[in-house]
């Protein structure tokens, strides 16, 4: 009886190895199988030219079609990048108009009721777009890599982050600034108007730094108004019909002329004056006034969010008292009419 040969582990069947090898031949008590002993250095170097040779184009240069590819990778970044960069823009002005009150884009922005009503249309129209052409991309993306249902998930969050980012933006930096955007003056004097439709009296409540004191306004006949400390006499009149207004008990000039609102706001009797049109269209008024020497004494600075009534003005304590109630009384006034009008489009 011939002895029985053992199998060796190291050898793989022929049919097994597609490589060129050493071939020999064992015995088996079931018959005559046929081994290879494989170089394993050749078997490897075998092995990159075979993945290489997948990675070479299987049909020839053709430059019809690398251009047919390539219009199409074109346009599929076209369908990805435009509606992005336009929504990048619209967020960008959207948040420079609302956290910047003082810049030219606010202005532009609140130039007229309508050009504001028309861009917050336009807004999520484009952000909407946006996040639809992100969705197609990364959802394919995410099929083509794993269909899991948490990547999916993941993919609709960030492909409609257009749509939500600029509120969450806006929100943020509106809580940073409230709280520095008066540094380097000696207070905030805080503004709140009445509502459309609301009871009561606009008021602005001075900061301790200031005198703590708390005024308001009212109108004594139409289109004249008193700025007064709360259960005082009044201290400055504004008349609206012969636009002039009037300090009481001043030691400064006891009067001179209101500019009108599409001009900047000037009290030349008392030295001060802004360079850029301050009245919004239905919204806060933004202005930045200025003494005689150029340095800014009163600033107003950003309204509440969600609320236009609401306004915190930034003031200089070094300005004269009587000089300072006639600007703060007139930016109120301001303030009033433009809440009158921006809180009255949430009844209609």
């Amino acid at each position: 009886m011939r002895p029985e040969i053992p199998i060796v582990n190291l050898f793989r069947r022929q049919s097994e190895v597609p490589f060129d090898s050493t071939t020999i031949s064992l015995i088996h008590k079931k018959g005559l199988e046929e081994y290879q002993i494989t170089d394993l250095e050749k078997c490897q170097g075998t092995t990159w030219k075979s993945l290489l040779a997948r990675l070479k184009p299987k049909q020839p240069f053709s430059a019809k079609r690398c251009c047919s590819q390539f219009c199409e990778i074109l346009l599929i970044s076209l369908i990805f990048i435009i509606p992005n960069i336009c929504a990048a823009a619209m967020i960008y002005v959207y948040v420079v108009g609302a956290v910047s009150p003082l810049s030219s884009i606010a202005a532009a922005l609140h130039a007229t009721k309508s050009s504001y009503l028309v861009y917050l249309i336009f807004l999520p129209l484009v952000d909407i777009v946006a996040g639809l052409a992100n969705l197609m991309l990364l959802l394919g993306g995410v099929r083509w890599i794993s269909k899991s249902f948490l990547l999916s998930c993941v993919a609709v969050l960030v492909a409609f982050i257009p749509i939500w980012c600029p509120y969450v933006i806006e929100a943020a930096i509106r809580k940073h600034l409230w709280g520095v955007e008066c540094d380097g003056f000696d207070g905030a004097i805080f503004m709140d108007a009445v509502n459309y439709g609301q009871s009561g009296l606009s008021y602005a409540q001075f900061p301790t730094s200031l005198g703590g004191a708390k005024y308001q306004i009212y109108q004594s006949n139409e289109n004249i108004y008193e700025f007064a400390p709360v259960g005082g006499d009044s201290l400055v009149t504004y008349n609206f019909v012969s636009e002039t207004y009037t300090v009481h008990n001043a030691t400064t000039p006891e009067g001179g002329q209101l500019t009108a609102d599409s001009q900047p706001l000037l009290f030349p009797e008392l030295g001060l004056h802004s360079e850029r049109s301050w009245i919004r269209a239905c919204f806060a008024p933004a202005v930045s006034l200025q003494n005689s020497t150029g340095g800014v004494v009163v600033q107003t600075g950003l309204t509440a969010y969600t609320d236009c009534s609401k306004l915190q003005v930034c003031a200089m304590k070094t300005t004269p008292q009587d000089v300072l109630l006639v600007a703060i009384g007139r930016i109120l006034i301001a303030l009033e009419g433009g809440a009158q009008c921006c809180t009255q489009s949430r009844w209609e």
